[in-house]
């Protein structure tokens, strides 16, 4: 039903409101497997239910939980369960028109800080922070901040001294400034 379509996502993904048998409440992720390719839903299983899932740490509870993969190859379905949020930071400032205090902003800064912090300790570049996959716990700016959509992430690997990053620089006026 409508009513427990949490959100949506590109290439026809949905996230609805579900009932675990182990885990009560939680989010499910239903990706079309014709339209999502299948790299981006592999990688979000390796990297956070196979690698990150039992991880402790600074920032570990600030990375969105995944619990488990179903196949629904009859309906070319993907589905992903994670742990449950109510709200992103999208939907706050934009649907809702809320404006967080200057404390509130300070808090959801250090923890999302705290979550790429936990990545990068594991090799994780995320690629794609932006308000849509910045979730809370609660309904407000006072929940708990879980960053999530692991589609574009990237695990870099330790011992390649070339990880495919590179800078632009841009001489103006005897300045040189890299971008």
């Amino acid at each position: 039903s409508e009513a427990a379509v949490l959100g949506k996502g590109s290439n026809g993904t949905v996230v609805y409101r579900g009932m675990h048998s182990q885990w009560g409440l939680v989010a499910v992720k239903v990706v079309d497997a014709q339209r999502v390719p299948q790299y981006r839903t592999d990688r979000e299983q390796t990297l956070l239910i196979l690698k990150l899932a039992d991880e402790s740490g600074i920032g570990s509870d600030n990375v969105i939980k995944y619990r488990c993969r179903v196949d629904d190859e009859e309906g070319g379905r993907l589905m992903l369960g994670m742990e449950l949020c109510e709200c992103s930071l999208h939907q706050l400032i934009t649907d809702r028109k809320l404006r967080p205090t200057p404390q509130q902003q300070h808090r959801v800064a250090c923890e999302l800080c705290e979550a790429l912090s936990f990545l990068h300790s594991h090799q994780i570049v995320h690629r794609d922070v932006r308000p849509r996959n910045i979730l809370f716990k609660t309904n407000d700016f006072d929940g708990t901040v879980k960053l999530t959509d692991f589609g574009l992430s990237k695990e870099i690997a330790t011992d390649d001294a070339d990880q495919g990053f590179s800078t632009t620089t841009v001489q103006t006026g005897g300045e040189e400034i890299a971008s």
